[in-house]
């Protein structure tokens, strides 16, 4: 087995494909692009790693960050009040019900009326800026007439 690349040197050669990447380079990868930003720099302060990052529990569990834009940018990326506009309905994203159930922090018995909302959150805080640098990794959502509504 391979062993992960190290951080400094995804920077410097450019990030592998969203798809290439494990959890904890993909961490590694988005600890250091919060940091180079001082606005951000609260959500990943020093001293931060990927075994430990996020310091934020859901449903007992760190928040998987991971799981979490996956799943966001295999849908369109983040809904935008432009992208529901120009694509409604197909970027409608149901956080509780869709995305929630592909994250670590999901459990069957879970019954927290809010967990939408926290997704929500967290996505604007650790996640929305990291996807606006990394354009490549959403995945377009069809143009309409061309996707089945489930």
């Amino acid at each position: 087995m391979t062993p992960p690349t190290p951080p400094y040197i995804l920077r410097v050669l450019g990030r592998k494909p969203l798809e290439e990447l494990t959890e904890m380079e993909f961490l590694d990868d988005l600890i250091a692009f919060l940091q180079a930003d001082a606005d951000d720099r609260k959500f990943a302060p020093p001293g931060s790693d990927s075994e430990t990052f996020p310091n934020r529990k859901l449903n007992g569990v760190n928040l998987d960050l991971f799981s979490l834009y996956r799943s966001v940018v295999n849908r369109g990326g983040y809904p935008t009040k432009e992208r529901v506009a120009e694509l409604k309905p197909f970027v409608a994203v149901n956080w509780a019900g869709e995305i929630f159930p592909l994250m670590a922090n999901y459990s069957p018995g879970h019954r927290g009326t809010s967990v939408g909302h926290v997704l929500i959150q967290h996505y604007r805080s650790y996640l929305y800026r990291y996807e606006l640098a990394h354009p490549e990794d959403i995945i377009p959502v069809p143009p309409q007439g061309e996707r089945k509504k489930s």
